[in-house]
């Protein structure tokens, strides 16, 4: 019998310039890292580490917006036309660091990456928002309309 009860991570360590004329993020440099338990395919491990933290969640905090009619109530931001995100060569330098351990409580002693690969970096690139600009950020997604607004010029 499995045992799912060993936790899993995933961190990521953001670099960003904001400039706080325009309100405009551009990520400079990126880290995100795990420890997987055995990597049993590493090309998929690591597309699984790009997409999480890329589209799944950096994307979140930069680009995302979920848009609702005030009129109707309704969304108008529910399909992949109307979701903004960018493609992966649009990313910026991106670096993943993943440590292999061999968990005694799993078949295959691996954990999974997917799906904790898109919690972190929403809120890493939140924080070095609001440090690069010396005031909290928490609304999402930080456009530049947010950014000039927390900055009190909008």
């Amino acid at each position: 019998m499995e045992n799912f009860s060993t936790p899993n991570f995933f961190m990521v360590f953001l670099e960003v310039e904001v400039n706080k004329e325009t309100g405009k993020v551009d990520v400079i440099d990126m880290c995100g890292g795990s420890d997987a338990g055995q990597v049993l395919d590493p090309a998929t491990l690591e597309m699984q580490c790009h997409g999480g933290i890329g589209s799944a969640s950096l994307d979140t905090a930069t680009f995302e917006e979920h848009i609702i009619d005030p009129a109707t109530g309704r969304p108008l931001t529910y399909n992949m036309i109307d979701y903004k995100w960018r493609p992966f060569n649009e990313f910026p330098r991106f670096q993943t660091v993943l440590m292999s351990s061999q968990f005694d409580t799993y078949q295959f002693k691996a954990v999974g990456v997917g799906e904790i690969a898109g919690a972190a970096a929403a809120s890493a690139a939140m924080q070095a928002i609001s440090n690069a600009i010396g005031v909290q950020v928490s609304t999402y997604p930080a456009t530049p309309d947010v950014i000039l607004k927390a900055l009190g010029k909008l």
